[in-house]
């Protein structure tokens, strides 16, 4: 599996190099790249020691923490981190409004939006940001990946010669007042930081949607990975908004919420989570009967041994199916009702 994965991601992150905007596509998939590689090594160390020794992974820790946004609203801190980040970016841009010119401030945008197809794909809000001080940490995560390449792969690096699948006109930022704008989407002005974190959520399910699937051809293993993680993920935090934050929603909300909810094949992925382990941590647990494995075990019959009534195709087909579902219950959300 971890072979399958490096490749993966060496092909993805040499892919996306290739589009003019990579350097905003980019940011979306950090968290799925920070989890493959803190996973990895943390794999080595447990079992092969030597070998990890042999790994300089000089931000560690920082990529410890950036793995977490991939559980998005399911992680504990995440709304105290978006309402972190929301302030920092209000300081930083409002910084030289002082005296005569303090006005400015109720005007200066400091919330950025991200698309690719007219969806949103990402926000400045959330993003780790210990990842842009380090100039160096996209140096690092290079050679972590080409390190694995070569010595786990067994294979020299080379550029592939894929186009750019990406249509680069397509992408797209917009500015706005986070003040302003966060008020105004989902739930309404009760609780932004809570509004920030499903645009979050929407912003990751969108990013698979568009980004990834013109980015990666076909279904490898790698891909349904992270898109199983996505939803997983996205519907565990729903089910959150629902239990820790009910009283503060809107009656809209609590029928959308109910909506996404009332997908019976959406709740039986959200029980799966010994499947969800063993695809993060590369790590068979009791849950499967070690009878059943050899080292030539592929994912597709795990899938088929967590859900017996899907094939690996079948199932690939209805998570496309349920992400779409709940996108469109997401972007139904996304105008608050007094829009």
């Amino acid at each position: 599996m971890i072979k399958r994965d490096t490749i993966f991601y060496l092909n993805l992150v040499q892919n996306m190099g290739k589009s003019q905007k990579h350097g905003i596509l980019v940011f979306g998939l950090i968290p799925h790249v920070s989890l493959f590689i803190y996973e990895t090594f943390c794999y080595f160390q447990k079992n092969f020691p030597d070998y990890a020794r042999t790994i300089n992974l000089k931000y560690k820790t920082i990529l410890e923490h950036s793995r977490h946004r991939a559980k998005l609203l399911e992680e504990k801190d995440f709304l105290v981190f978006l309402a972190h980040n929301t302030q920092l970016d209000e300081e930083h841009f409002n910084r030289e409004h002082t005296g005569w010119f303090k006005w400015r401030r109720f005007f200066q945008c400091d919330l950025g939006l991200y698309y690719y197809r007219d969806n949103i794909i990402h926000t400045t809000t959330n993003v780790y940001r210990e990842q842009i001080d380090h100039k160096d940490l996209g140096q690092n995560i290079g050679a972590y990946i080409g390190h694995l390449y070569r010595n786990i792969v067994n294979a020299h690096l080379s550029n592939n010669d894929e186009p750019n699948r990406i249509i680069d006109r397509l992408v797209s930022y917009k500015d706005v007042k986070a003040r302003k704008y966060l008020p105004s989407i989902f739930n309404g002005p009760q609780n932004t930081a809570l509004n920030s974190g499903i645009l979050a959520t929407f912003a990751a399910l969108n990013y698979y949607r568009y980004v990834l699937t013109d980015l990666v051809p076909g279904s490898p293993d790698t891909l349904f990975k992270i898109k199983y993680i996505v939803l997983y993920h996205s519907v565990i935090g729903i089910e959150k908004i629902k239990n820790q934050y009910y009283s503060e929603l809107t009656d809209r909300s609590k029928d959308l919420i109910e909506r996404i909810r009332a997908d019976g094949e959406v709740r039986q992925k959200q029980k799966t989570k010994h499947f969800r382990n063993i695809l993060v941590h590369y790590t068979i647990n009791d849950n499967v009967p070690e009878a059943n494995l050899d080292q030539n075990t592929y994912l597709v019959e795990l899938i088929e041994h967590f859900f017996p009534v899907y094939s690996a195709d079948s199932l690939n087909a209805e998570i496309d199916k349920q992400i779409d579902n709940v996108l469109c219950h997401l972007q139904a959300w996304l105008v608050d009702e007094r829009k």
